[in-house]
């Protein structure tokens, strides 16, 4: 069981210095008697600096997480077949990152580098996933639409998890085999996917969710939170959330 259901949307926001943004995140809490209540952050000042399991760990201490994050966690093919083929591109991005923190790049023109050099290296790849297909979603290895485009998102989540040069990978991800037993899992997941498996429109709010406010990234999160809390667990569990 999970103490904390995690939902976390705008991944690939910046501020107006062109930085990642913090960012937005709604919990469910699991309570005693194995129900859940809406944890919200009080501000913008709560919302999360970064994703990666020292961040999580220091918001919420105790209890395993499950966190469903509108990014990708797989790539088409067979370049991500397990987990540690992920965490190897995941530490590829940390790296790219790193070298260029110095500099004043824009994380999408770093995105952009990154997945344009993976498809260099792998020719053939297809461009989308099976279920991306079905979904109608977009790839990750395009950067445009500019404001609406998942790989800024994704670069960012994957070197922010990858974070620590001499860390090994600490969190599992749906879909893939093995290490099921940590404490923190990820979950990929697409918000307006999963209000409409609903039968709901994403402008509305989840069942049991209300916000003091009306926020749209927030309530994308709730989404995402709340889908997670009522999808079948352990091996039912489908490797993309919508």
């Amino acid at each position: 069981m999970f103490e904390w259901i995690i939902g976390v949307d705008q991944t690939g926001r910046v501020d107006a210095r062109n930085r990642p943004a913090k960012l937005p995140y709604v919990a469910l809490r699991r309570k005693s008697d194995g129900t859940y209540r809406w944890h919200l952050p009080k501000s913008r000042r709560e919302y999360l600096p970064a994703l990666s399991v020292p961040v999580l760990r220091s918001h919420f201490p105790t209890g395993r997480i499950l966190v469903a994050v509108d990014c990708v966690l797989g790539l088409p093919g067979d370049l991500t077949p397990d987990l540690k083929s992920l965490w190897y591109l995941m530490k590829k991005a940390a790296l790219l990152r790193r070298r260029a923190a110095n500099r004043e790049v824009r994380i999408s023109k770093l995105a952009e580098k990154f997945f344009s050099s993976v498809l260099t290296e792998n020719p053939g790849t297809p461009l989308l996933r099976r279920e991306e297909i079905v979904l109608r979603a977009q790839t990750v290895f395009s950067p445009v639409p500019y404001q609406r485009n998942i790989q800024s998102g994704t670069f960012r989540i994957w070197s922010e998890l990858a974070s620590t040069p001499e860390g090994d990978v600490d969190f599992h991800v749906f879909g893939y085999p093995g290490r099921k037993n940590l404490d923190v899992i990820l979950w990929e997941g697409y918000p307006s996917a999963v209000a409409r498996s609903a039968g709901k429109s994403r402008i509305k709010n989840p069942p049991g969710f209300f916000p003091s406010f009306e926020d749209q990234n927030l309530r994308d999160a709730a989404w995402l939170a709340y889908a997670a809390s009522r999808t079948p667990p352990k091996g039912n569990r489908p490797r993309i959330l919508a």
